[in-house]
């Protein structure tokens, strides 16, 4: 189900943006912890995925642009 928010992210952001996004959050997170785990956990993508990875019908509910929601600003 992870993997499938993933998807739904990558479809709503028509690919090539998701990627562009994901490369630049994941350096701005990397400045700012220092920490590749921490970088990579706190992205706002696997932060979708991971609060959501074990409800089986969060993608028939979710809206677009619902990452947005896990952007954390600080």
């Amino acid at each position: 189900n992870h993997e499938k928010i993933h998807l739904q992210q990558q479809v709503e952001m028509l690919v090539i943006p998701f990627f562009i996004w994901y490369v630049l959050e994941y350096a701005i997170r990397l400045f700012q912890y220092r920490n590749t785990d921490l970088a990579y956990r706190n992205l706002s993508f696997e932060r979708e995925a991971y609060a959501n990875e074990t409800n089986l019908q969060y993608l028939k509910n979710r809206t677009f642009f619902q990452f947005l929601n896990y952007i954390k600003l600080k």
